[in-house]
């Protein structure tokens, strides 16, 4: 009997514990940088979310520049984390996505008021400027051929 209730007193604590180290941050409490066509929400402050917005902005004229039916889209919301471990707890949270290789991703969301967008999300490493701009490319290329988009095809145009 002692056993058994130690037995999943010990369970108990390890599972209040890692649930714990694996809640997300909120993003609300993140330095925003609103400009253009992107919302962006940075957890490191105000002068990394600047520069990812001025990058993506940039980003997106010089993609615009290959489709002549291009016209101005819809905004998208960019979240970049400072740590590896908030930026996988958010995207288990949102995604269901945990591999250990995970260095961003963009995918349709829907907030409370029934707005659909694209959020791309990353975190602070060397290649962050590589990630975004793939992952960019995402939202673009989702704006302008729509979803139904091979995987292979568009990986391979976002490479």
């Amino acid at each position: 009997m002692i056993a058994r209730t130690l037995g999943a007193l010990l369970l108990f604590t390890a599972t209040a514990l890692r649930a714990q180290e694996t809640a997300a941050p909120f993003v609300g409490d993140f330095a925003n940088a609103t400009a253009l066509q992107y919302q962006v929400f940075a957890q490191s402050g105000s002068e990394r979310a600047w520069q990812a917005n001025g990058f993506m902005n940039e980003m997106l004229k010089q993609y615009s520049r290959f489709f002549s039916n291009w016209s101005l889209k819809a905004g998208a919301r960019v979240v970049v984390f400072d740590n590896a471990d908030d930026f996988r707890s958010y995207s288990a949270s949102v995604t269901g996505m945990t591999h250990a290789s995970l260095l961003g991703y963009c995918h349709l969301k829907t907030d409370e008021a029934g707005n659909t967008f694209y959020e791309l999300v990353t975190y602070e490493y060397p290649g962050i400027w590589r990630t975004l701009a793939h992952e960019g490319f995402h939202q673009f290329l989702g704006y302008e051929l729509g979803l139904q988009v091979p995987t292979w095809l568009n990986e391979g145009m976002a490479q």
